[in-house]
């Protein structure tokens, strides 16, 4: 029963039964502490008066004061109207679930879009290459090319739990069935597969299902966080129908013309890296810079004059040389060493009687089975090309005795010098050369001055200008051998010019040297007489002469018996070739 005090109020205190306190509310201040209302009694009528100087509750049970911010309710049900005055909810969640939930805005633009809004995913996987899938609609599951737990990462967003809460959308880009929304149904662990399962709201090619219009929010990943994504194919049936996803949200609605892409919330410069060095472009007037085709495909990059002084160059790969010998030419311990000017130079070691400890941090090349330098050869090749990480140099394939080196990168940083330590003999190696930077060249007089990656400055070959202006050259097609610079070559029946080499009279005709490494098919100028730059990479003898060298190429040794004996010039210095051309006839057998 309510009581309503309306005569002065007497306070009993529980240790004495027989004690009151007489207050006149209306001409007496009252204090109260720590007053506790029986349960059972009907609470307190305030006879329209109020309660005022309320604290602001912050615990569950309190009561709440007239303005308090931050009030937290919970289950609340209202038996009324609810008047906001023009104010905001904010975080909302959704999609809705139930027929009289309320939507937030996202989800109403979404409809008015015409997208069937899903629940969003953790992150989204774009590629399938070599995962296997099984099962259809909800039993259909992909799974991770391996059992590493590298997978359990999609999009750097790692998955640490399975579940329906465990959202992924898969689109790899294609239009390809197995794409859809999924869920996480197993980690990987090492010994089990990470494997995704089709989502209960995206297992059936039917409406608000897997079909056209299904959009998903992605909510994490290091390339596709925040970007929302749409399925904009047909689907009647499920695994066998196409599925591709496109994305809705997350970048500019723009249309990206010449020089420009997109990719997802970025807008880059799109670069024609594979320019040649004096093709015609298109527009850029006299900014110095072009495009390679005037259309909305149009890349960006340097613009030169088609026969100017100003070149494209694209990098070229240093290359060189070593001619295997026969295993009984060889010995225990005979080293190599290959240098890609970037890591440490890598030493290989021959083990000849199978039973030989290779040194320490040497590669090992096991030749006791072996016998010709072609078999030799391939060891060689097999090691050379097995040193992956420290090694930045790869051998041909061709199975011939010799073994064409090309660096793995363009530069003059692989201009490097083959060392070898043999016992006897040698695999006549042709140094690491020809490797040039990458950028503008400006060519000036026959001389090729670039940026040195180190200084920022151009710099220009060893020889003095006075030097190239005395130079003899031509230019010259070649057809299908790569040249290094200094290579001898001869003109062929089909007036192109080729490796020169001493097995035939015809092919010893020499008329000069490469210029520079060239790659066929291409041209390339010939030096007739004068001065060649960069021929060695400080490994030339200076004053001593050089001669055509059987298989090709230079050597500062008379050749073998019965071969025609071509000079083709003296060392000029450690790097450089003066050309000066002698053919002194066959040499006796």
């Amino acid at each position: 029963m309510a009581v309503t005090y309306v005569q002065p109020l007497f306070i009993q205190t529980a240790s004495d039964a027989g004690y009151h306190e007489e207050f006149d509310p209306v001409n007496n201040g009252m204090t109260i502490g720590g007053l506790i209302m029986d349960s059972g009694g009907d609470g307190i009528d305030m006879n329209t008066t109020k309660v005022f100087a309320l604290g602001a509750g912050d615990t569950a049970g309190d009561a709440l004061g007239w303005g308090q911010a931050g009030v937290q309710l919970g289950d609340t049900i209202f038996t009324d109207d609810v008047d906001l005055g023009h104010n905001i909810i904010t975080n909302l969640n959704g999609p809705p679930v139930n027929p009289e939930d309320a939507a937030n805005k996202a989800y109403v633009d979404a409809i008015a879009q015409g997208l069937d809004v899903h629940t969003g995913v953790w992150a989204k996987l774009d590629s399938l290459a070599s995962w296997t899938s099984t099962g259809t609609g909800p039993t259909h599951v992909l799974t991770a090319p391996s059992n590493n737990v590298s997978w359990n990462t999609v999009d750097g967003h790692l998955f640490a739990a399975t579940g329906a809460g465990q959202r992924v959308l898969v689109d790899d880009g294609t239009a390809n069935p197995d794409n859809g929304v999924y869920y996480v149904s197993q980690l990987g662990n090492g010994t089990l597969f990470f494997k995704l399962t089709r989502a209960a709201d995206a297992d059936q090619a039917i409406a608000l299902e897997l079909a056209r219009g299904l959009y998903v929010f992605v909510n994490d990943g290091t390339v596709y966080e925040n970007t929302g994504w749409f399925e904009q194919l047909e689907v009647a049936i499920i695994e066998t129908d196409d599925v591709q996803f496109a994305q809705f949200s997350g970048a500019p609605g723009l249309t990206f013309d010449q020089g420009l892409i997109r990719s997802l919330a970025s807008v880059k410069v799109d670069l024609h890296t594979a320019a040649d060095a004096t093709g015609a472009g298109a527009a850029g007037g006299s900014s110095g810079l072009e495009f390679n085709v005037n259309t909305a495909t149009g890349m960006l990059r340097a613009a030169v004059q088609t026969k100017g002084a100003i070149e494209r160059g694209q990098g070229v790969a240093a290359a060189g040389s070593l001619t295997a010998l026969a295993k009984a030419a060889l010995a225990d311990n005979d080293i190599f060493t290959l240098n890609d000017g970037v890591n440490t130079p890598t030493v290989f070691e021959f083990d000849k009687s199978g039973s030989y400890t290779p040194t320490p941090g040497y590669i090992p090349i096991h030749i006791s089975t072996d016998t010709t330098a072609a078999q030799v050869a391939d060891r060689m090749r097999t090691a050379i090309n097995g040193v992956t990480t420290t090694l930045a140099i790869t051998a041909d394939a061709t199975g011939l005795a010799k073994i064409v080196l090309t660096n793995d990168a363009v530069g003059t940083a692989g201009n490097q010098t083959i060392t070898e330590v043999l016992n006897a003999g040698t695999l006549t190696p042709e140094n690491m050369a020809g490797g040039q930077n990458a950028g503008l060249l400006v060519r000036v007089d026959g001389t090729t001055i670039t940026i040195d990656p180190a200084t920022n400055n151009l710099v220009a070959a060893s020889a003095t200008a006075a030097e190239e202006a005395k130079r003899v050259e031509n230019t010259y097609a070649i057809s299908a051998v790569n040249l290094l610079v200094g290579t001898p070559v001869y003109v062929s029946a089909a007036n192109t010019v080729d490796k020169a080499d001493t097995d035939t009279d015809v092919k010893s005709r020499v008329i000069g040297v490469s210029r520079l490494a060239v790659t066929a098919p291409a041209s390339v100028e010939v030096v007739t007489a004068g001065v060649v730059t960069a021929v060695w990479a400080g490994t030339g003898v200076s004053g001593s002469p050089y001669f055509l060298a059987n298989g090709g190429g230079l050597s500062a040794s008379l050749p073998a018996g019965a071969k025609r004996v071509i000079q083709i010039g003296v060392a000029k210095n450690t790097n450089d070739l003066h050309v000066r051309l002698y053919d002194f006839g066959k040499k006796a057998a």
